[in-house]
């Protein structure tokens, strides 16, 4: 059977059929998909094309696949289009399409892992050493996965698996021990628990509503304090699945490792406490030895704490202790003062209002305090 004039005469339909029988399958599915396979497959971690295959070859073999399905019968070959030269300058796209394919199952090989080690670039903070190993391990496999030959060679595949397995396990040993050092463990919580309940904190917290003390320091304390994460459930082999933990989605790169672990800090943060109620009991005590503040102590409602006051504050305890004799009151006859019409050694000429009762002297106090300067 002859094709259209000009065309080889001995290139029969068996001849058609045969030169692209190897390649059938694959490009039947990309004539009746109506697209090309791709033309740079991405490779995950590695970010870029493996390989730059020639677009316009693929366009022209998915072109001339298209044009051969209309001639399903030996008979319809007397119309056909294409002379020996375009049927055997094809090999060199089908050629394209089975590097694609190639190219495709590597990639559905190792995809799940370089998409993991991936993530785990942006995990990390740069600079880490392990970004800067896997990227030097990444060059070294692109070199190779670009060629042809390598690609193919069974020994280079086994070996590109165990290098991202190997990268893979460093990083999980990377990652759980910085989640180890930045969480706190079941012994450690239980110890921020008990430093929030503490008394020394919760004395804080009350005087904290005193104007005078410097409140945004326990606010500080409490933000370090209750600002530490726990997590204790996190195992290797949750990290087989995702490179972040499940638990907490902790991201090293959002909280950078200052040297101090989770755990001394607890211990420093009960250290800071006692710190904190040294300086404000310095504070509260300086406070009260202003002759102002002094005055104002026998306003105290409860007769205890005014005694606690006075005692802790110097100045108030050595007024109370030593009183001069001109300031004792004396007593007053009908006659005038003592009996006489002068005052009695030891004793000041004082207004008669130095002897009214200690309710006028806490009313007068409560005046002056409320009254503006």
């Amino acid at each position: 059977m002859c094709l259209r004039e000009g065309h080889d005469e001995n290139f029969s339909h068996s001849a058609v059929r045969s030169a692209f029988q190897p390649g059938l399958t694959q490009e039947k599915r990309f004539a009746r998909g109506n697209q090309l396979p791709p033309t740079a497959v991405k490779f995950g971690v590695f970010g870029q094309a493996l390989d730059k295959l020639s677009e316009q070859t693929l366009s022209e073999l998915k072109r001339f696949l298209e044009s051969l399905q209309a001639f399903n019968t030996a008979g319809k070959l007397k119309s056909f289009p294409h002379d020996a030269t375009v049927i055997q300058a094809q090999p060199s796209g089908l050629a394209c399409v089975r590097e694609v394919e190639e190219l495709l199952q590597l990639v559905a090989q190792v995809g799940p892992t370089t998409a993991y080690l991936g993530k785990a670039e942006a995990v990390l903070e740069a600079g880490h050493p392990w970004i800067d190993r896997m990227r030097e391990r990444r060059g070294e496999l692109m070199a190779k996965i670009t060629s042809p030959k390598h690609r193919a060679d069974s020994s280079f595949q086994r070996t590109l698996g165990q290098t991202l397995a190997q990268l893979k396990t460093a990083y999980q040993d990377v990652y759980l021990d910085r989640h180890a050092r930045l969480r706190l463990g079941a012994t450690d919580d239980q110890r921020k628990a008990r430093l929030g309940q503490d008394p020394r904190l919760k004395q804080l917290q009350q005087l904290a509503t005193v104007e005078m003390m410097p409140a945004q320091q326990l606010k500080d304390y409490q933000n370090s304090l209750f600002g530490l994460k726990t997590c204790f459930s996190l195992t290797k082999q949750e990290l087989d699945t995702d490179a972040v933990c499940p638990h907490c989605t902790f991201r090293p790169v959002e909280e950078p490792l200052s040297g101090t672990t989770a755990g001394d800090r607890i211990s420093q943060l009960d250290t800071a406490l006692d710190d904190l109620v040294r300086s404000w009991t310095k504070t509260l005590l300086t406070n009260l030895q202003d002759p102002t503040v002094a005055n104002n102590i026998e306003l105290a409602s409860s007769p205890e704490g005014r005694a606690a006051v006075q005692a802790s504050s110097p100045a108030d305890s050595s007024r109370t202790r030593s009183v001069p004799p001109s300031s004792r009151p004396c007593r007053r006859s009908s006659a005038g003062w003592s009996g006489s019409s002068s005052p009695s050694p030891g004793c000041s000429r004082r207004s008669p209002t130095a002897a009214r009762p200690a309710r006028w002297l806490r009313s007068s106090s409560a005046s002056r305090v409320s009254s503006p300067s």
